[in-house]
């Protein structure tokens, strides 16, 4: 098995409780030798975030171990040019493409930021 994939919001926590017994589980996993992922569709806060809170909520990971929609979207896109409609707390995860206001080659969009206009998004989308 390459890798076993645990999803994270739902599953190892709730609102920021883990589930219990999923800090031993994870720790197990890893104790036997399986590579694992972290996955989360979470698209409104940095990966960097996200895995210290798994951390402070006892799970042991690397920041690289979680993957996430932004992460996904910036590996994707990369080296095109991008109009992101995100929050500016994923920003930083948006390595490898160009944010761009105009001219863009793709739109991201993902948890939009509140300041974002409707119209903004409907130019785009036409």
């Amino acid at each position: 098995m390459a890798a076993i994939l645990l999803d994270v919001d739902g599953v190892l926590h709730v609102s920021g409780e883990p589930i219990p017994g999923a800090v031993e589980a994870v720790a197990r996993l890893r104790d036997v030798g399986h590579r694992l992922r972290f996955v989360t569709n979470n698209s409104t806060r940095a990966r960097a975030t996200l895995a210290e809170d798994l951390r402070g909520m006892g799970f042991e990971l690397e920041d690289e171990e979680l993957q996430t929609t932004p992460i996904a979207a910036a590996r994707e896109l990369e080296g095109r040019r991008v109009f992101a409609l995100v929050m500016s707390a994923i920003v930083p995860d948006l390595k490898g493409i160009e944010l761009v206001g105009e001219a863009a080659d793709a739109v991201l969009i993902g948890g939009c930021d509140e300041t974002i206009e409707p119209n903004q998004v409907f130019r785009y989308m036409n």
